[in-house]
């Protein structure tokens, strides 16, 4: 089935259809998809903190033993789709802030071997919050936007991803905003990044990836995701090296390989009176 139809799982719909599909669930239905739906049959849990395994095992086993329902998992597959590019408004009357959000598709998995120069890349360009060249142009030069920044998603089972990137603004500021983003990814496609800017995001994004593995939540979070996906921290520190060993060469060349400005999609909403 096409994923873009209506009744497929990943069909995206408007706000109306989305309103009218909540106000039909009725509290059978909620009921009936718990039945059909949920079970422990592939449940994974992650614990983090001081607790005796054996204990904790024991105690979920017994507790999930008879969750049972008529449903299989099956792993609901995301594909790519290289989309003509498109710059669209959306009304939204009477807000004083408009929002853009900007971006293409992208086909690559985490596994793949340009994954680690391409967050790093994004890192340096937006996602280094006051530090990225998009802040520091957007928000600090120009004072066109409080908040921007932009990351990348990969699939870590399908060849689907996507980068993205946002910004808050004054709707006046509209085309300054659309002219000084794609300015600043030409000029990174175009002249590359610096050794300096290499040097300074390498400390700092290795140690954001150090610091969240200190968070019990985030740990967690990655320990039971890593379940499902048969990984373990080895696959954090593979990353690490090479984010550490990564070259100017080798970064500039991953950017240019997999973003083009004029592939950029812009969705913009505000009150553009």
């Amino acid at each position: 089935m096409d994923p873009e139809a209506k009744g497929n799982i990943k069909y995206a719909m408007n706000p109306d259809e989305e309103e009218e599909s909540i106000n039909k669930v009725t509290l059978q239905d909620v009921k009936d998809f718990y039945k059909q739906f949920y079970n422990s049959t592939h449940a994974t849990a992650a614990l983090v903190g001081e607790f005796d395994a054996a204990t904790a095992k024991s105690g979920l086993n017994k507790m999930l033993a008879d969750w049972n329902s008529p449903m299989a998992y099956t792993h609901v597959v995301s594909v790519y789709r290289d989309i003509a590019p498109q710059n669209k408004e959306i009304k939204t009357p009477d807000k004083k802030n408009a929002m853009m959000v900007a971006g293409m598709n992208l086909k690559i998995r985490d596994d793949n071997a340009d994954y680690p120069a391409l967050k790093m890349g994004d890192f340096i360009f937006g996602g280094g919050f006051l530090n990225s060249r998009l802040a520091m142009r957007v928000r600090q030069k120009e004072g066109i936007s409080y908040s921007i920044g932009s990351f990348v998603q990969a699939g870590s089972v399908d060849d689907a991803g996507a980068f993205i990137s946002y910004a808050i603004y004054n709707p006046d500021n509209k085309a300054r905003l659309e002219a000084a983003w794609k300015d600043e990814m030409n000029k990174m496609l175009q002249s590359g990044f610096t050794d300096d800017e290499l040097k300074q995001a390498k400390s700092g994004y290795l140690q954001y990836r150090e610091t969240s593995r200190t968070d019990d939540g985030q740990l967690a979070g990655t320990l039971n995701n890593y379940l499902y996906l048969n990984r373990t921290f080895e696959w954090d520190k593979k990353i690490d090296d090479q984010l550490q060993s990564l070259t100017l060469t080798q970064l500039n060349n991953t950017m240019k390989k997999y973003l083009v400005t004029d592939k950029a999609t812009f969705i913009k909403a505000g009150d553009f009176k």
